[in-house]
């Protein structure tokens, strides 16, 4: 229960350290808003040189600088309504094959005697074709005592990271599932629910880190063999490569360790309308890119916006997608999804509604687990406060 007067009292106790968050925030902002304009008074050529010799210094900027003679790319479009931009959306969409994929996952519950999770992958495609309706489906996989324990413990952390682990490989592979089996998946456009550089995984045991690696790589390499275009859509980003890419710039010593601005923070001043994006950058974040090997030079990202009510939302992508002259295409199809999806991706929208699991698909399974273990003969406990959780609720 929620009592809102000892919280009220508790936060009235932290507000100096809310005010000096927020005036260190501010300070920031300013500082970094003053080296994001020299930086744009630059030329691509000297900036490029200046950045060349660093080791991962966050981003470089790519020649669509250049292109555009700017770091902004307005989104020339007009709509006076919603319906008009329904209308634009629906004429991009048509013919191009959208993918989706999601993920979602139950946990075992330590009031049952037997450790058992689950792992669901939830999948939308849209052909946006007269005759050819859209798809969903799911695929699950159960984790069993044997691969939950074999870290040699019952810690709820090593839980967490084999499942995670394994949601996120079941995710890929519904990826590459699809890449495989559609003919002009050229024509197509993939969407993964979040970043396609896996920096979480840096701090996990070597074992689990590198089957994350096989994942990530799998799924590069088989977009670029295939030219099946993937982007990460980041919709709330805490990333800090420009802000890094700034520092190196005009810092002689980087303060590489402050914490609080973002870049989507950074950018949104740059960006101002909707549809409206930066030009693309090259990921070069120190960490596990290193271990990307052919690709640790082959990730770009920008920010769009994307709802005007957000800041902007991050998008990550093979660079060969703007190498290919098809970068541009792509963000129209993102856009027309946004449209549709009311500020967010519809085909990402809807692969989370048929991958989650709500409290009845929970509560469900754990009768079913039961069931399936009584027809085998196999024992179960389950504890007197998950019973009484049962009666309650």
């Amino acid at each position: 229960m929620l009592e809102p007067g000892h919280l009220l009292h508790a936060l009235e106790r932290k507000v100096d350290e809310f005010q000096s968050h927020h005036e260190t925030k501010t300070a920031q902002s300013a500082q970094h808003s003053e080296w994001l304009e020299r930086f744009s008074a630059l030329t691509y050529l000297f900036a490029d040189a200046r950045l060349a010799p660093l080791d991962y210094p966050g981003a470089h900027p790519t020649r669509e600088w250049e292109t555009h003679q700017s770091l902004a790319v307005p989104f020339t479009q007009s709509f006076h309504n919603h319906q008009e931009a329904r209308e634009w959306a629906a004429s991009v969409l048509t013919a191009r094959t959208t993918f989706a994929v999601d993920g979602s996952q139950i946990m075992p519950n330590k009031e049952i005697s037997i450790p058992v999770a689950v792992v669901q992958a939830g999948w939308y495609l849209n052909p946006h074709e007269a005759n050819a309706p859209f798809e969903k489906n799911v695929h699950a996989e159960v984790i069993g005592p044997e691969e939950l324990l074999s870290s040699g413990s019952e810690e709820k952390m090593y839980h967490d990271q084999i499942i995670s682990l394994r949601r996120y490989e079941l995710e890929i592979d519904t990826i590459l599932n699809f890449f495989s089996r559609t003919q002009n998946v050229k024509r197509s456009v993939t969407f993964f629910d979040g970043s396609l550089l896996i920096s979480f995984a840096e701090v996990l045991m070597e074992l689990y880190r590198q089957r994350y690696l096989q994942s990530a790589l799998a799924l590069l390499e088989a977009s670029q063999q295939q030219a099946a275009p993937v982007i990460g859509y980041v919709d709330t980003s805490v990333a800090r490569d420009l802000i890094r890419m700034l520092q190196f710039t005009f810092c002689d010593e980087p303060d590489l360790q402050q914490d609080g601005l973002r870049d989507a923070q950074l950018v949104q001043n740059l960006i101002p309308n909707w549809g409206d994006r930066t030009i693309a950058f090259r990921l070069s974040r120190p960490g596990i890119l290193r271990e990307y090997g052919d690709f640790s030079t082959e990730l770009g990202f920008l920010y769009m916006r994307t709802k005007m009510d957000r800041l902007p939302t991050r998008i990550e992508f093979p660079l060969w997608l703007h190498e290919s002259g098809q970068l541009d295409d792509v963000l129209d199809i993102v856009r027309a999804e946004c449209i549709i999806g009311n500020g967010y991706p519809y085909a990402l929208e809807t692969a989370d509604q048929v991958a989650w699991f709500s409290p009845f698909d929970r509560s469900r399974f754990n009768n079913l687990f039961k069931s399936f273990l009584e027809s085998h003969s196999l024992s179960l406990q389950i504890s007197g406060k998950l019973q009484s959780k049962q009666r309650r609720r």
